[in-house]
């Protein structure tokens, strides 16, 4: 034991210590190379996070400069295209009635003053020109209507912008109706006066006649009158006709102003001038658009066009005014979103469009998340901002190695190998002290061994002179009965040995063979009954009548008999009454054959789990090899069956041993 406590005590400080500098020195290392990964980690992923900013940066303008070329109609299921090839009545699905082509763009939409929500993939009231995917679109509209009013608030200031350029077009062109019905007024009075003047001409002729001196006078006066007339005309026409002019430079200057400052971007924290685009269509190309279902059925089902699309072929041209698309974030479905929206002014009210995009608040886009910003500087947070549209991307956390995850991982491993070397140690230490156990059960056995070989020996030595010296032939048979009891202790001995051995090595066979059981032990127990009785130790045999056969092994039986028999009779030696019981009866389809005596008992684990060479504590124990119940154990597990020890009646022990009828191994 000694040896198990030195061996145990160095390999533990040994591997212990080599344990400890491994995990210190490792420590160290990984700090640094933690802490320069680290850094490699932030920079890398920050170059990256402004390289996929830009990038979408670049899409989403690109985006909104091409939608907001879009026109107006193309938000509408059916539109009529006023610069189609086809003339008069017309109406076609919109390009965008199957969804968008745009991967950035989740829906197009827009809504009127009543803030009626309505998608150009959806048509209610011509359901068989709906996208595939209506019911989804539904939801989405449901979802969008719930948000008008943010959105509504967040395009105030383009709806703003519209409809103060609506005005100032409305009322530049009043001034203009004005001013040309001032100079055609003034013309028609210039006609009036002329025709006075030709009236008056012609009297101042008639009195020409009357009088010389008076037609010169008039015609003077006349001359002078008509001049200053005539200047007065010019001057009042040249002045109605250059404020005309100036109005018309000042309308068109005022347009050409609006689209050379529009902002390259646009964010919700940078507010710039936004490009006014007028377009200019037929009015009846107008009441086509305002109406594309109305004209849809009249077409297929070939009625006549009610009046609402029948305008007057002298209505003037109808001025359309679109805001182009500004980037906004606005909460949809309770997660702030990223939209586009604009303004379009028309005669039947102001309008506002939308691109709802794929960029939400903690969605995965191109490898990173998108946020939106918050702080008073709008790029508060972690990440790169995307430009012009108040939101910003970055790497998830599990898209690089953190210092805490690679600190656990070494943990992990070090708490391994750790453990592997203390089984070792455990192994090593269990190993030592097998050997040791080992090496005491060798010497116990050996002068266990040497003890038991020994006294038969000398018994046969001793009666062997006996009987050579002996002349009474009653004397010598009495020898030679003993000679032949330690002859069969001996061999009982050595066939105990030799079977353990054999168990040992794996080569432990049973053959067993149908037969009856009861005559097996019977001849067992008349074999071993002069030896017994000759060492007073009474043996009685009973053998029921109606044993089923059994297959069994007959040596291997004799073995379990002899065994218990001589257990029983050595554990039985200090007892008044030796008597020994062997019963042989039938139990539950097999036959139980139990040994009973009146000694001090046997400890039931001893019987349920036998070892090799292991035998009882007590100190009164008598001498012996440890080998009979780890045999008969052997046997019985063999031959399918079980083994129990019980109190006897009236004391002592009872070992029964059970064998199944007919067993196969």
């Amino acid at each position: 034991m000694r040896r198990v406590l030195v061996t145990a005590l160095l390999l533990f400080l040994g591997i212990g210590g080599l344990c400890a500098a491994w995990y210190v020195s490792t420590q160290r290392a990984f700090d640094a190379e933690v802490t320069l990964q680290s850094q490699q980690g932030i920079r890398l992923a920050g170059d990256r996070e402004r390289i996929i900013a830009a990038s979408l940066a670049e899409r989403l303008e690109t985006l909104r400069r091409t939608e907001s070329q879009r026109p107006y109609f193309h938000y509408q299921n059916l539109y009529h295209d006023p610069k189609g090839a086809s003339q008069g009545l017309s109406v076609t699905p919109s390009p965008l009635a199957n969804g968008p082509e745009n991967p950035l763009v989740v829906a197009h939409f827009q809504f009127d003053a009543q803030n009626r929500v309505t998608l150009p993939t959806l048509n209610e009231e011509l359901r068989e020109l709906n996208a595939p995917d209506a019911v989804k679109q539904r939801e989405l509209r449901a979802v969008l209507a719930q948000s008008v009013a943010g959105m509504r608030d967040a395009a105030s200031s383009l709806r703003a912008q519209v409809e103060e350029e609506a005005r100032a077009a409305r009322t530049a062109a009043q001034r203009i109706a004005e001013l040309e019905k001032l100079l055609a007024d003034t013309q028609q009075a210039e006609r009036r006066r002329e025709e006075v003047r030709r009236a008056e001409v012609k009297a101042l002729r008639e009195e020409a006649l009357r009088a010389e001196a008076q037609r010169a006078e008039a015609q003077r006066i006349e001359a002078r009158n008509e001049l200053q007339r005539r200047e007065a005309q010019r001057a009042e026409v040249a002045r109605l006709e250059n404020e005309k002019a100036a109005l018309q430079r000042n309308d068109q200057q005022r347009r050409m102003s609006n689209q050379s400052q529009a902002p390259a971007s646009r964010s919700d924290d940078v507010a710039g001038l936004n490009v006014i685009q007028v377009q200019s269509i037929d009015p009846a190309a107008f009441q086509q658009n305002a109406s594309p279902n109305t004209v849809y059925q009249q077409l297929k089902q070939n009625q006549p066009l009610p009046p609402i699309v029948r305008p007057s072929a002298s209505a003037p041209p109808i001025e359309i005014l679109t805001s182009d698309f500004e980037w906004r974030t606005v909460e949809i479905g309770g997660t702030p979103r990223l939209v586009a929206l604009r303004a379009v002014h028309t005669p039947a009210g102001t309008l506002t469009q939308g691109m709802l995009t794929a960029v939400a608040d903690g969605a995965s886009l191109d490898g990173v998340v998108v946020r939106r910003n918050t702080g008073s500087n709008g790029g508060g947070g972690m990440g790169s901002s995307v430009e012009g549209t108040g939101w910003r991307v970055q790497l998830p956390a599990d898209s690089a190695s953190s210092p805490a995850e690679e600190r656990r991982r070494f943990l992990r491993m070090f708490v391994g190998v750790s453990s592997v070397l203390m089984l070792v140690i455990v192994g090593v230490v269990w190993t030592v002290w097998r050997s040791e156990k080992l090496a005491m059960d060798r010497t116990r056995f050996a002068a266990t061994a040497a003890h038991e070989l020994r006294t038969p020996l000398a018994s046969l030595r001793l009666y062997s002179d006996l009987i050579a010296e002996e002349e009474d032939p009653a004397n010598r048979e009495r020898y030679a009965r003993e000679l032949a009891s330690q002859t069969e202790r001996l061999g009982r001995v050595v066939a105990n040995v030799l079977e353990v051995t054999r168990i040992e090595r794996g080569a432990f066979t049973l053959h067993p063979r149908p037969g009856q059981i009861g005559v097996a032990v019977e001849e067992c127990i008349d074999r071993l009954r002069p030896q017994l009785e000759a060492a007073s130790c009474p043996i009685h045999l009973r053998v029921a009548g109606n044993l089923p056969s059994i297959a069994f092994d007959a040596d291997a039986i004799h073995h379990v008999v002899d065994n218990l028999v001589d257990n029983a009779e050595k554990y039985s030696r200090d007892v008044p009454d030796r008597s020994i019981s062997v019963d042989v009866t039938p139990d539950d389809g097999g036959v139980a054959i139990t040994v009973s005596d009146r000694g001090p008992g046997v400890a039931e684990e001893l019987v349920r789990e036998p070892r090799a060479f292991r035998r009882g504590a007590s100190s009164m124990a008598p001498a012996g090899l440890g080998l009979g119940l780890f045999l008969v154990h052997r046997i019985v597990q063999g031959h399918g069956g079980a083994i129990r020890a019980m109190a006897g009646e009236g004391g002592g022990a009872s070992v029964r041993v059970f064998l199944p009828a007919f067993y196969k191994p």
